[in-house]
């Protein structure tokens, strides 16, 4: 017997003590949202593009801004071949962005643009401030790989902005496109100096590689890293979720991608880091950095990581632990986080959904969890209103080259709601369960 069997069962319990009493209503609510959860999406982008246009319109007189609102009756038009329709989101987001352009600026991308123009010219890089900092005098505080990735400015992070919503298209994240899209914070750092969100995409690029081409993962986590070293917050799990390969991309390409620093020298680089710490005296964190040392043990665990999504969410708690304990920290980072963080959610409840509707029906844990791994994973409401159907899907094809788990619920077909053979699309292309 295991020893965490005791606190399985003890936790399983309470569990089931807790979701004792059915709840019809709640589960739903859960059918039609993760049926309809491409106009869902929808409706987190008409949300999240209030404050924006509210910013755009009100507070920078650009009213042609509103064009952007077109997006939400052609993404709803054009829901039947969601892809499409969330090109219209996508639309949507590229006006916003280009609407807030230049309303204010952080010195990221200034910063990196200036040091890559000085390690052109034969200068270190490191160990000193830059004038295009705000204040002056700042370091550039990140990796070598910034210095060519960076150098030709504030458009390397445009397209990855766009190339990000492109990627929630790709893996049918409907939810996360339409906040990522619309989101005020997200708009604004698309073209006003922030440099998190090429390690964004690259992270979350790079962890679904992970699921087919473990070499390719590690080596493009390994050039997120090289761009900004929080990167390397998802090492360990990413090595325990898919072992060897990928600890052979993210060691080789690190070593590669590093290797500049034997020429500029690691203590520059550590001085650097230091040095950045110390331009903000002001603390905007949770100002406990003794704590940060619980990062540790985290990514320790995550070398035993088994699971995809296990593995993304603790790479997150160690990026979170070890940024935000300390005294300061840019909100540009969950930019960084956004994109793998949404996608692995979505996937998951979207492929837990039918286990979770029959928890809320009051069917017990053990039993719901039980009919989960056997592969009842398609949830067909019946006509009647009444309690949902459990069926085997069909694994279809996915996008990214098959960059979705086989178990992926975005990689699998539903069942018909008259229980004939399924004939539509994958969920990863129709973006939501089969409309009535």
């Amino acid at each position: 017997m295991s020893g965490l069997d005791p606190v399985r069962g003890f936790v399983g319990a309470r569990l089931e003590a807790a979701l004792a009493s059915p709840r019809p209503e709640a589960a739903d609510v859960l059918i039609q949202a993760v049926r309809h959860r491409f106009l869902v999406g929808i409706a987190v982008f008409a949300a999240a593009s209030l404050v924006t246009l509210n910013d755009a319109v009100l507070g920078e007189g650009n009213v042609w801004a509103l064009v952007a609102v077109l997006a939400i009756p052609a993404a709803i038009l054009l829901r039947g071949r969601p892809r499409l329709a969330a090109l219209a989101l996508v639309a949507g987001g590229i006006v916003l962005r280009i609407a807030m352009a230049g309303v204010w600026d952080a010195d990221q991308v200034s910063v990196t643009v200036a040091a890559g123009r000085a390690a052109l010219e034969g200068y270190n890089p490191y160990g000193h401030g830059y004038a295009a900092a705000v204040p002056p005098g700042a370091p550039f505080p990140y990796g070598p790989l910034a210095l060519l990735v960076g150098l030709p400015g504030q458009i390397v992070e445009s397209a990855a902005s766009v190339a990000t919503m492109l990627l929630f298209i790709l893996t049918g994240s409907w939810v996360t496109l339409g906040l990522y899209a619309a989101d005020s914070f997200a708009v604004h750092s698309a073209t006003q100096g922030v440099n998190d969100l090429t390690p964004g995409l690259l992270i979350a690029v790079g962890f679904l590689a992970l699921r087919k081409r473990p070499i390719i993962g590690g080596f493009v986590l390994a050039i997120a890293a090289a761009i900004k070293p929080y990167a390397f917050a998802w090492f360990p799990a990413a090595v325990g979720y898919a072992g060897l390969p990928a600890l052979i991309g993210l060691t080789g390409g690190s070593i590669v991608l590093w290797s500049p620093l034997l020429e500029w020298g690691v203590g520059n680089f550590v001085k650097s880091v230091a040095m950045a710490r110390g331009v903000h005296a002001t603390p905007n964190a949770l100002n406990i950095p003794e704590l940060r040392v619980l990062g540790i043990p985290i990514a320790i665990a995550g070398l035993w990581v088994r699971k995809w999504e296990v593995a993304v969410l603790l790479g997150t708690i160690v990026f979170t632990v070890v940024l935000f304990f300390d005294h300061w920290a840019s909100r540009g980072y969950w930019l960084a986080v956004l994109p793998i963080m949404g996608i692995a959610i979505e996937e998951w409840v979207v492929r837990r959904a039918p286990t979770i509707v029959r928890v809320l029906r009051g069917v017990p844990l053990r039993e719901a969890f039980a009919l989960q791994a056997a592969g009842l994973t398609s949830l067909a409401p019946l006509e009647s209103g009444g309690p949902a159907e459990l069926r085997p899907g069909r694994s279809t094809g996915s996008a990214l080259g098959g960059a979705l788990a086989p178990g992926s619920f975005a990689a699998q077909t539903l069942v018909a709601q008259d229980g004939e053979s399924p004939t539509g699309p994958a969920v990863g292309e129709a973006g939501d369960w089969p409309e009535r």
